[in-house]
């Protein structure tokens, strides 16, 4: 799980609530994540144009191992511990979570510090702030509009001068998602935002998000330099994970915007457009997640993604399993 794979942007949300009567911030699941484990496979192959067959020239894998434990008090998340096997650098560390009137004000890690406000029963703002840079100043503040009953719009802002792309704790988990589920060539993506960064003086984004029910069917966002579609399938079963509002990183993973859903996302189709004057580049990927359930509640998720193909001479296949253990 580990990688040195580094984000266009720090942080995202894409982890917020289908409907307007229930109060966001407050993460009240019927089934209770206790442990996620993980293990991850990737196999290389190359086509025998003489056989037509696919032949395998490299394989490994991580053993399942224990990701994740969260602690719960009273019905509300207290803290998630991050074991030493799944973060960038090998050590054990803990995310801690805040509550007023049970609802999420505060989210803090060793390096960093979020904060909330709300307006009524809706999220308004999200402020973050690097306790290495700067305790009093955020570096990236996050704005949410509704139109109806859902949240359509999220507008980020980044101080100039924040170090946006360092590897913090509560991009940990997320630091191999937009390589694993959305198959966006990160080096592209990253130079599309220096470029917009660099013409505007000021790192921002706009995300776009379209419903279908209880279900976002797709996200849009775009610069002067590159654009980013994501449309997305379900299943019917219980999502596990829906109102839980860390998911402050990873935008453009899939991982993000599966927690305002009510369902599991089935399959992420994403394009991202890198363009300039002369130039046009176009990555086009194909996510798929399988489950396996108890209760109508999934108890195990396989990311699977293909690269290559055919015509290329190559394939890549990865594929990342998740494990959901459940305290009641």
């Amino acid at each position: 799980m580990k990688s040195n794979i580094l984000y266009s942007l720090a942080l995202g949300i894409l982890c917020l609530f289908a409907a307007c009567s229930e109060k966001e911030g407050t993460f009240s699941p019927k089934k209770q994540i206790e442990h996620v484990r993980y293990s991850s496979s990737t196999v290389q192959e190359r086509y025998n144009d003489t056989t037509g067959y696919w032949e395998i020239t490299a394989a490994s894998a991580i053993p399942k191992v224990l990701a994740e434990t969260w602690v719960w008090e009273e019905g509300l998340l207290k803290n998630i511990t991050y074991h030493s096997e799944v973060t960038p650098n090998g050590e054990e560390q803990t995310v801690s979570f805040t509550y007023v009137q049970n609802r999420v004000n505060l989210i803090e890690t060793p390096n960093e510090r979020i904060t909330f406000t709300y307006n009524g029963n809706r999220l308004r703002t999200a402020e973050l702030f690097d306790k290495k840079l700067d305790t009093l100043t955020p570096y990236q503040t996050f704005y949410f509009y509704y139109d109806g009953t859902h949240l359509s719009q999220i507008e980020i802002y980044t101080r100039e001068n924040a170090k946006s792309k360092t590897l913090r704790l509560l991009q940990d988990r997320w630091t191999t998602y937009m390589h694993e589920t959305m198959g966006v060539n990160p080096s592209a993506l990253d130079m599309a935002k220096n470029k917009a960064k660099a013409a505007k003086g000021v790192n921002s984004e706009v995300i776009n998000l379209t419903w279908q029910g209880d279900n976002v069917s797709s996200m849009y966002t775009e610069d002067d330099y590159s654009s980013l579609q994501v449309d997305y399938t379900y299943d019917e079963k219980n999502n596990p994970l829906r109102h839980f509002l860390y998911t402050l990183s990873g935008m453009y993973a899939s991982e993000g915007v599966e927690f305002a859903n009510k369902n599991n996302i089935t399959k992420a189709s994403s394009t991202f457009t890198l363009h300039e004057l002369d130039y046009e580049e176009v990555q086009q990927s194909e996510v798929n997640y399988l489950y396996s359930y108890s209760n109508d509640w999934p108890v195990e998720k396989q990311v699977v993604k293909v690269y290559g193909d055919e015509e290329e001479g190559y394939r890549t296949t990865e594929r990342f399993v998740y494990y959901y253990e459940y305290s009641n």
